[in-house]
């Protein structure tokens, strides 16, 4: 059960992290900031965190 939940917590939060990660690219292209760029990079290294968590705690079916 407790796969199931941490691999449930992965789903979420590479959805929740490619989302705002993808809601910020626009902006690297108007003025982009020392802090845009850190968000981004922020969030890119989140997204791939979640997303190899995600295949860690896959069910096998």
């Amino acid at each position: 059960m407790k796969k199931n939940s941490l691999f449930l917590a992965s789903i979420i939060g590479l959805a929740l992290s490619g989302a705002v990660l993808i809601l910020l690219i626009p902006g690297l292209f108007n003025s982009p900031g020392q802090g845009t760029l850190w968000m981004v990079s922020i969030m890119g290294v989140l997204v791939v965190l979640f997303a190899v968590g995600t295949r860690y705690w896959k069910t096998t079916t």
